[in-house]
C-alpha cells in the first residue's frame, strides 16, 4: 500500500470513528486527542488531515448525508413511490436511534453546519412535494392532502421521537410501524393502504 492509499483509508477510519463517537456522546464530550487515540495515530497526524474538530465534524455530516442521498436514488430507481417511503421512514428512525440527543444540541454551535443542514433539509422538502405529487399520478396518496404540512408534521415526529428516547421505551420497529400507518397509511387511497398493510404484513 502507497501512502496515498494509506491517507485514503486514514481519512475513511477517521470519519467513521469521529462520527461514532460524536453520535454515541455528544459533540462536546469528544476530544481531537481521544480520537488520534482511538485509531493509535498522533495528533499531528490527525490535525494534518483534519485541522480543527469543526472540519472533521462537518466532513462526517456531509459524508452521512450523501450515503443517505445515494443510497434513496439508488433504491428509487427499482421501487414505487410506497417502498420508496417506507425505506425512508425506516432508515431515518433507525439512524435517529443512533444518536444522543446531546448530539444535536451541540451541533447548533457550528453555523457552518447548521446551515448546510438546512439547506439539505429544504432541498429535501423539495423533493417530497415532488414525490408525493408521483404517488397522487401513481393511484396511491389521496389528492385532498396537504403533503408540505404532512412534511413538516413528519420531521416533528421524527425529532421528538430523537429528542424524547422514545428507543428506549419501545423497539425501533414498533415505533416505526406506527410512524408508517399513522403519516403514510393516512394519506393513501384505497390502492395505497393495500400496498402499505402488504408491505407491513411482510416486515
Amino acid at each position: 500500500m502507497n501512502i496515498t492509499e494509506y491517507r485514503q483509508g486514514l481519512h475513511e477510519k477517521i470519519l467513521v470513528t469521529a462520527m461514532t463517537e460524536f453520535n454515541k456522546h455528544g459533540i462536546s464530550a469528544v476530544k481531537m486527542d481521544e480520537i488520534a487515540r482511538m485509531l493509535s495515530i498522533s495528533k499531528r497526524t490527525l490535525y494534518e488531515i483534519y485541522s480543527n474538530k469543526e472540519e472533521l465534524l462537518f466532513a462526517g455530516v456531509k459524508r452521512n448525508e450523501e450515503y443517505f442521498h445515494h443510497h434513496m436514488m439508488e433504491y428509487a430507481g427499482e421501487h414505487d413511490v410506497i417502498e420508496i417511503i417506507v425505506e425512508f421512514y425506516m432508515l431515518q428512525i433507525r439512524r435517529l436511534s443512533e444518536i444522543t440527543p446531546q448530539f444535536f444540541i451541540d451541533i447548533e454551535k457550528y453555523r457552518r453546519i447548521v446551515d448546510f443542514l438546512s439547506e439539505k433539509r429544504e432541498q429535501h422538502r423539495k423533493s417530497s412535494v415532488l414525490f408525493f405529487s408521483q404517488g397522487v399520478t401513481d393511484g396511491y396518496f389521496r389528492k385532498d392532502v396537504d403533503f408540505d404540512l404532512v412534511n413538516h408534521l413528519g420531521n416533528a415526529v421524527m425529532e421528538y421521537v430523537m429528542r424524547a428516547k422514545l428507543y428506549e421505551t419501545y423497539s425501533i420497529d414498533y415505533i416505526f410501524r406506527n410512524i408508517i400507518v399513522m403519516f403514510v397509511r393516512g394519506i393513501c387511497t384505497q390502492k395505497g393502504i393495500e400496498k402499505i398493510d402488504k408491505l407491513l404484513d411482510s416486515i
